[in-house]
């Protein structure tokens, strides 16, 4: 029976009804107190003796009050009255989605200006440890200026601990309780098949019931919808819908994946966390909306342009290019070298991630790349270029190195994300199978032309690096040998070799002749062969700041592409001259916590990397990534930064009054800069130009790395506290290059210091004289390094850099046994994105105070680049 206009429930007079429910009624009233419009809820009265139900109407209160969101209808009171239970919320204007839904599939603008609305909604919930359980059409309200809200948590049950928040590492995913099993409750076509077959169910019940609705706000269609109840639920346990591709081709391929995620039998293949589902279709939300509002698909010029303008400006901001904030198109000459059209850009990947490495495969159309996307590990896909729709070959942190002429793929079975590493190589056909390993501690490799032979870079015995082609003849040795890749004749390998003078590009023939291509490069990032074979193309610094694209001919002549490169990595070049790019953007952040501080926190500028800290915490140095070359000094208790010039930091005296640095002018020096009031004090070293140095405690002077005036080589010297003449100090063990300088640490004293050999042994060294030692234990994994010696001279802490979803470690090390335990993990408190962690770092002697950087990658996107000349 319905309550007449007139009616009294507390304080609440009821105007008129609004409709019908199954879990009540729902009427307009009017607030006497406040003078409000709310809706009432109220139980019929026919089931209002029904312990169960009325059981369950209390918990929809209980739980419905407890959240505070604009996308979730707030909920005033509850109460009872003359054996009628009744619930206050908002009263909200507009129309059901059900209702706009009575037109058929919605735009696709409009759907990507709800769906997200109702995904945040549903995350709030599930943090909060709610399931709503009977989520459809009906349940979502659309207010007149565009708001979403979800209505009716009447089958909302609170789960036994949190859910939905990912943030419980090592426990079960909960589940409903207080349900009988067997009992179906929800609305039959946008059930889960958990809850259809009567199972208990958890926050991923309501994603599958989500992607059920945004099935139908795209094609129209219901995913589920047979003549009979019986058979629908039958269609949810053990049919698929009919994909949405097919349904509606204009439908953007990310949607169609969220869809199709949401939409999966099993919970597990759904959504760790129901903000990752939200930060997704907001994802797609931002990028591919205008786009679409003007009919020219994902990969259309004008959203490349628009991507590319973005990363004109960031040029423009860092002082790379000049002048090029003008229009895109009327500067082609400057951005493209000179080329006689602008170059089409075709973006492959929509995800929040980090793309690893990507290569083409033979056929021109297929990409194989790796990456990490929503916080997962790295996983190998490969997509199409002519339809984006991506494919995971299920191989987990690994690296992709190409796919063979005839089809095969090679891999680096790495067990890490963090790329660079080396593992085990692995080869499998590109169609599917069981990789079949082939060889241990490889760090990097390429196919020959005729899809059997490889080379292969491998870490020798002696700590070198090795050039193996074919694999086991060893045509090339170096200490930083990097992007081994072999030319379209098979003749020649071509790599990047790196010392501390820079990088060149170097190439070694069949017979192991190696010759010079190209020096005097800053940086290179990646490069691949020219489609010819008469070059390279690479991504490349010639100084600090100017970043481009160039090709590189055999005989060493250099052309500049484009000089639109900041945040650019080039991974391969097809046959046809079409580049495989990304294109990312990131940032750096200090993560710093003091002795006697309870957590950790961020310090620095936006852009910051550090350098180092005081011994008592009070300072930390560290360097502006957005400025090059800027050192700034900061103290621990938040005032800003003081800037000390353009410098590299090297440390902090233990007195915490001075900082030890190189200038960055020519030629370098060494130089003291006051922690407070004063003049900077220039250390002179006669005939040596410094590269790096290491403050000596007890003001015993510096160690300095650095070259003799007229040569090319590095020495190792002493160097007093006042500067003069450095004394070489020989006898260092396994030290044939200034690998010393990759970590090293001076002991309490002064009198020795620790350092890693090239065969990443670790070893005691005397600052003046006296006997080399090594310490026991195993060689350093290339991700070690020392980073402080400890107070009481027994142990070094080491720092250990991670990766994505990979802590950072400071291990502790006794000298005299070998014998290392773990003595903290790093990880950002949002770990979202974080491809670096201890890229940087520095420890107090007694381990109380530490700082270590990492790098956050904000966007990163994989495009096919076509019409460069």
């Amino acid at each position: 029976m319905r309550l007449p206009a007139g009616t009294r429930l507390g304080p609440y007079e009821i105007l008129s009804a609004l409709g019908a429910g199954g879990m009540g009624e729902v009427y307009r009233a009017r607030d006497s107190r406040l003078g409000r419009e709310v809706a009432i809820k109220v139980l019929p009265a026919a089931l209002s003796s029904d312990a169960e139900r009325l059981k369950r109407f209390e918990k929809e209160a209980r739980s419905a009050s407890a959240l505070n969101h604009p996308n979730i209808v707030t909920v005033y009171d509850v109460g009872s009255q003359e054996g009628v239970s009744y619930l206050a919320m908002e009263l909200v204007s507009g129309e059901t989605l059900r209702t706009l839904l009575a037109g058929g599939a919605m735009p696709i603008k409009k759907l990507l200006a709800i769906a997200p609305q109702i995904a945040e909604g549903l995350a709030k919930a599930h943090e909060a440890g709610i399931v709503h359980r009977d989520l459809k059409p009906e349940n979502v309200m659309v207010t007149k200026d565009g708001r979403v809200k979800i209505l009716d948590f009447g089958l909302a049950k609170l789960t036994s601990t949190m859910s939905g928040s990912g943030s419980h590492e090592g426990s079960q995913l909960p589940t409903m309780t207080g349900t009988t099993p067997g009992v179906v409750v929800g609305t039959v076509g946008y059930m889960s098949p958990e809850q259809a077959s009567g199972q208990a169910v958890d926050f991923r019940s309501d994603q599958f019931s989500f992607g059920s609705i945004l099935y139908e706000m795209a094609t129209g269609k219901r995913a589920f919808q047979k003549k009979t109840a019986i058979d629908t639920l039958g269609a949810i346990l053990n049919e698929e819908p009919e994909p949405v591709a097919a349904v509606n081709p204009q439908t953007p391929a990310p949607l169609r994946w969220i869809i199709e995620r949401c939409l999966a039998k099993e919970r597990e293949e759904r959504y760790d966390t129901t903000r990752d589902l939200a930060r997704e279709l907001n994802n797609v939300r931002e990028h591919l909306s205008e786009t679409l509002q003007r009919g020219a698909g994902i990969a259309a010029w004008s959203y490349a342009r628009r991507r590319l303008a973005i990363l004109v400006m960031t040029a423009v901001a860092a002082g790379v290019v000049l002048a090029l904030a003008g229009a895109l198109v009327e500067r082609r000459l400057v951005l493209w070298g000179g080329a006689s059209k602008i170059p089409s850009v075709h973006q492959l990947t929509f995800r929040r991630g980090i793309v690893r490495t990507a290569r083409f495969a033979p056929d021109g159309r297929t990409v194989v790349y790796a990456a990490s996307w929503d916080g997962k590990p790295a996983e190998i896909w490969t997509v199409r270029t002519d339809s984006m729709e991506a494919r995971s070959l299920g191989f987990h942190r690994a690296n992709p190195l190409g796919v063979s002429s005839k089809g095969e793929l090679a891999l680096i079975l790495s067990g890490s994300d963090f790329s660079g590493g080396g593992g085990t190589l692995a080869r499998v056909p590109l169609g599917g199978g069981s990789p079949r390993e082939v060889l241990e501690d490889v760090q990097d490799g390429d196919w020959a032309p005729n899809g059997e032979d490889m080379a292969v870079l491998r870490r020798l015995p002696d700590g070198n690096q090795g050039i193996q082609y074919p694999i086991g003849t060893t045509l090339a040795e170096g200490s930083s040998i990097s992007n081994v890749r072999v030319s379209p004749k098979g003749d020649l390998v071509a790599f990047i070799d790196e010392d501390m003078g820079g990088a060149m590009v170097a190439t070694v023939d069949r017979n192991g002749r190696r010759r010079t291509v190209s020096r005097g490069w800053l940086r290179v990032v990646y490069f691949a062969w020219s489609p010819r074979g008469d070059g390279v193309i690479l991504v490349g610094d010639r100084s600090r700041e100017d970043r481009a694209l160039y090709a590189v001919s055999l005989s060493g002549q250099t052309r500049v592409l484009t000089n639109l490169a900041h945040g650019m990595v080039l991974y391969d070049v097809g046959s046809d001259g079409r580049l495989l790019v990304e294109y990312f953007r990131d940032r750096w952040g200090i993560v710093f916590r003091r002795a006697g501080e309870d957590r950790e926190r961020e310090v620095g500028a936006d852009d910051a990397v550090v350098n180092n800290i005081s011994e008592d915490g009070n300072l930390i140095l560290f360097r502006d990534s957005s400025v090059p070359g800027e050192l700034l000094l900061q103290r621990s208790d938040g005032t800003p930064p003081i800037r000390l010039g353009k410098a590299d930091g090297m440390g902090i005296s233990s007195d915490g009054q001075w900082v030890l640095a190189i200038s960055n002018g020519t030629p370098r020096e060494l130089v003291l800069i006051p922690t407070g009031p004063g003049p900077v004090k220039k250390i002179p070293i006669e005939g040596v130009e410094p590269q790096q140095a290491l403050l000596l405690p007890n003001a015993k002077g510096f160690l300095v790395i650095g070259k003799l005036t007229g040569q090319s080589s590095f020495q190792l010297f002493l160097v007093g506290p006042e500067g003069g003449k450095g004394r070489a100090i020989g006898g260092v063990g396994g030290l044939t290059s200034p690998s010393v300088g990759e970590g090293w640490a001076a002991s309490p004293d002064g009198d020795r210091f620790a350092y890693l050999g090239n065969d990443r042994r670790l070893r005691v060294g005397p600052v003046s004289s006296g006997e080399v030692t090594t310490v026991p234990g195993a060689p350093f994994a290339w991700n070690e390094y020392p980073a402080q010696w400890s107070a009481d001279g027994r142990f070094l802490f080491i720092m250990k850099v991670g990766g994505q979803g990979i802590p950072a470690e400071f291990d502790r090390l006794e000298l005299a046994t070998g014998h290392r335990e773990t003595w903290k993990k790093l990880m950002p408190a949002d770990p979202a994105g974080a491809s670096v962690v201890g890229g940087a770092f520095d420890i107090s002697r007694d381990g109380l105070s530490y700082a270590y950087s990492y790098e956050r990658v904000l966007t990163s996107d994989l495009f096919v680049v076509e019409g460069v000349e």
